[in-house]
């Protein structure tokens, strides 16, 4: 039986550091746009199960 493809994502260099700040800031980042895209990419996910 064929193993399942693992994704990964590495950032490196400046794209890194600006993700490691921004997950330490205490900004909130739920913001009501956000949250529509969430939504979207959640329904989206429903409708096309990928394997």
């Amino acid at each position: 039986m064929a193993k399942p493809i693992e994704l990964v994502t590495v950032l490196e260099g400046e794209h890194a550091r600006v993700f490691h700040e921004y997950m330490e800031s205490n900004v909130i980042h739920d913001t009501h746009e956000g949250r529509k895209i969430m939504r979207e990419a959640r329904d989206l996910s429903k409708r096309f199960k990928f394997l």
